[in-house]
């Protein structure tokens, strides 16, 4: 029997047993009509948006729409192939991997997610995942000619060139395709192509009597003129591995871009180039081409470079690497070095023989003062070498190391190839054997501005890149009797640093025939350290740059120079070179070289994205105008004379024509404004009615944003302007003689600020730890 109470509570709870069934029930339905109605067609509609908007280039619109769909169902596989694709469009290749990855997870019969993922792996270095990927690919679409390149460039990646070889020469062979014919080319370095090209490397013939065209005598070079030795003076210029548009790894692989140039080297009177790292095959073939046309030879120096971030030079990745790199390059100068691909470094079959006309070796690069200070440091044992050619009876770790590499550069060349070359090691003033009493350490310079009242606490690192504390000097290396073509010193010369040249007084009382000259009077000091012994300038320059980023006393700065001063100073220092009893020197550079910075000019630190950086040039930064050759925009830029004529390829920004304006015309009032940009600038004409045009009256006033939405100040204070993108520059045209170019303050990198402890004094000062940020309101202030 059961109680009524208990009765009651039963029928209570199964009333609500009914009711949370029913909404349960209710939300099944809801849900299910959510998951299985509302977000597949709220996905359709998204996808279908994103479709529209890929077709017409909108990758951006694209990614926005299917991330959309993306957050409803990251399981959706055309969704994720989409937003694979969209992110490859711009340039985005990890998001791209990680979309196709999960496609291809999902769903691995979709080819499409395949093929996206083979090309995203293939850009991001994913070998292994990219061939096998493109090799089933390949063999399903022998018409797809984009798979079939890629396939190629896989061969490549992954270390077969041969293999690569093969295959484009027989996509070339059964469908003359260009781009496959282009690839063929670019490996070997060819001309031109014909079936019968040779393929592999050709044989090695050891001669039986060492081969020696060149050596070192006295102060000279000598170069073999039949049976005779004869003293040859070397001039010339550096030529780099990279043109404007390109980082040094992507330079040019045609060999008639270098047969250009190397005519018209030839054509300036020169007889020697430089390399200071291994360049494609291309270089090498169309100097052994040059060389066989009939013309004056033009001699290679080649560098051997040691990677830049080597401290300690014994450790072992670097020791192995930069033997290995003294190996190659011995072998490709010879025609017998198949170089498989490394990132950031020229690879490719190598079957040009140049070694006839290969002047010397050089080892090395510009060794920061740092880094010999930490090789010696870590290996204080290491001072003297017993090698079988080149020797150190004491010296240095750093310099015991060098003379490690110069050996094996040495005795390898002639175990290989029964053939000797002179050799060297790239140096520079700052590694110097003289003492130079006005250059101040970092450390002594702390304590100069301490005694003169400054209040600083800074710690000073153990090792800094101080010039005159160490030194490195082939001087000290001994060549075997059995090693006959001679060693040489060869030094990086430029005029504005480091800052001995500028300061030492015996340098400020040489002179030649134009009057007074500091390099000359460095020049003759060194030459001092290295009586009989060949001294050879491997580089020196100036900048055509718009901005000087080191000043020199005699306003032979390191930038702001014209291209008239540049020629001048060049021809001057050229002659200075050779009068001092120099064995030669070679001008840098041949062509401009936009992807190097250097690090004091006045915005080394804030070109993003740096991956662009080769593509566009700075005029403020010196290190991008070395170059004989410069280039010019394709259009050529508006000449600012308010010719219309000049703009007639510019976009129109603003036309009020169309607006409401005053129908009277005043003075002053814009009528159109015009836009262009190239490389290097961005130009606007504000065409404006110009009759009796009163400054008093006018004032014009641009804002721009290099960051709309990211940095700057809404508010525009000076005019009361709101911009709701920001501005962080401001140009006030205000007349010929007032008109300024504004930052704004919360962008300014730099700001000048009181030396602590000496109030009277101040200094221009980089703003540490600013962040980037829109602010409501922000001053505008002169850069």
């Amino acid at each position: 029997m059961i109680d009524s109470s208990h009765s009651s509570f039963l029928r209570r709870l199964g009333a609500r047993w009914k009711l949370s069934v029913l909404l349960l029930l209710l939300v099944s339905v809801a849900a299910g009509t959510w998951w299985f109605w509302i977000v597949p067609r709220r996905i359709e509609r998204f996808y279908g948006q994103a479709v529209e908007e890929y077709r017409a280039g909108d990758y951006v619109a694209a990614v926005r729409s299917l991330e959309r769909a993306y957050a409803l169902n990251s399981r959706a596989v055309q969704v994720n192939i989409l937003l694979g694709w969209s992110h490859w469009r711009l340039g985005h290749a990890e998001q791209a991997e990680f979309h196709f990855a999960r496609a291809h997870r999902l769903d691995p019969a979709v080819e499409e997610a395949r093929l996206g993922l083979a090309y995203a792996s293939l850009a991001l270095g994913k070998i292994s995942v990219a061939l096998p990927l493109f090799q089933e690919l390949a063999g399903k679409h022998p018409e797809d000619k984009g798979i079939q390149l890629a396939l190629g460039e896989a061969y490549v990646k992954s270390g077969q060139n041969l293999r690569a070889a093969r295959f484009y020469r027989d996509m070339v062979d059964r469908d003359h395709d260009p781009d496959a014919e282009r690839e063929f080319l670019a490996l070997y370095g060819y001309q031109e192509y014909t079936p019968t090209l040779p393929l592999t490397l050709p044989p090695l013939r050891r001669p039986p009597q060492t081969q020696i065209y060149f050596r070192t005598h006295g102060d000279n070079f000598q170069a073999l003129d039949g049976e005779a030795w004869k003293d040859t003076y070397i001039v010339g210029v550096n030529l780099g591995p990279a043109r404007p548009g390109e980082f040094p790894s992507s330079a040019s692989r045609d060999f008639w871009t270098y047969m250009k140039w190397f005519t018209q080297v030839g054509q300036m009177n020169a007889n020697a180039v430089r390399a200071y790292t291994v360049l494609p095959p291309a270089f090498y073939q169309a100097l052994k081409a040059y060389n066989e046309s009939g013309a004056s030879p033009l001699y290679l120096v080649q560098e051997v470079w040691i990677p830049e971030d080597a401290e300690d030079l014994y450790e072992s990745a670097v020791d192995q690497e930069v033997r290995q790199e003294i190996v190659n390059t011995i072998d490709l100068l010879h025609g017998q070095a198949d170089l498989p691909y490394r990132k950031g470094h020229h690879y490719g079959i190598y079957t040009a023989d140049v070694s006839r006309h290969v002047l010397a070796l050089a080892i090395g690069r510009e060794i920061d003062p740092r880094v010999v200070q930490i090789t010696n440091s870590q290996n204080p044992s290491q001072t003297a070498y017993q090698g079988r050619d080149i020797s150190l009876p004491r010296g240095n770790p750093t310099e015991v190391w060098l003379a490690r590499m110069t050996d094996l550069a040495a005795r390898y060349e002639l175990e290989k190839y029964n053939s000797q070359r002179p050799l060297t090691i790239v140096n520079w003033p700052p590694l110097d054997p003289l003492v130079h009493p006005t250059e101040a350490t970092y450390r002594e310079e702390i304590e100069i501005r301490k005694k003169l009242g400054e209040s600083i606490s800074e710690v000073v690192p153990r090792f800094m890149n101080d010039a005159d504390v160490v030194s490195v000097d082939i001087k000290n290396f001994k060549p075997q009797a059995e090693f006959a073509a001679g060693l040489f010193a060869l030094y990086h010369i430029y005029q504005h640093w480091p800052d001995f040249l500028l300061t030492e007084p015996s340098y400020a009382q040489a002179q030649d025939a134009e009057g007074p000259n500091r390099y000359l009077g460095y020049l003759r000091e060194l030459k001092k350290a290295y009586p009989n012994f060949p001294l050879f300038v491997g580089e020196y320059g100036l900048s055509t740059s718009m901005a000087a980023a080191h000043l020199q006393p005699q306003g032979w700065n390191n930038g702001g120079l014209t291209e008239q001063q540049q020629a001048d100073l060049l021809v001057r220092f050229t002659r200075n070179i050779r009068d001092t009893g120099y064995a030669g020197g070679l001008v840098f550079e041949w062509q401009d070289e936009w992807f190097k910075h250097v690090h004091d000019s006045y915005t080394a630190d804030f070109e993003r994205p740096w991956d662009r950086n080769p593509l566009w040039l700075n005029e403020l930064d010196p290190e991008k105008s070395f170059g004989i050759v410069g280039y010019e925009p394709s259009i050529p830029a508006p000449l600012l004379r308010g010719e219309p004529a000049d703009w007639q390829n510019a976009k129109t920004l603003y036309s009020p024509r169309t607006e409401q304006v005053d129908p009277s015309h005043p003075p002053g009032q814009v009528r159109d404004v015009y836009a262009m940009s190239d490389f290097a600038f961005f130009y606007l004409f504000l065409d404006v009615e110009k009759d009796s045009l009163d400054w008093t009256k006018w004032n014009y006033w641009i804002a721009l944003n290099t960051l709309p939405d990211q940095c700057g100040s809404r508010l525009l204070p000076d005019i009361q302007v709101r911009i709701e993108s920001g501005a962080n520059f401001l140009i006030q045209l205000s007349g010929p003689t007032s008109s300024s170019i504004l930052i704004a303050q919360n962008y300014n990198p730099n700001q000048r600020m009181p030396l602590p402890g000496r109030p009277d004094e101040t200094r221009v000062l980089r703003k540490q730890g600013m962040n980037l940020e829109l602010a409501g309101s922000s001053p505008f202030e002169e850069i």
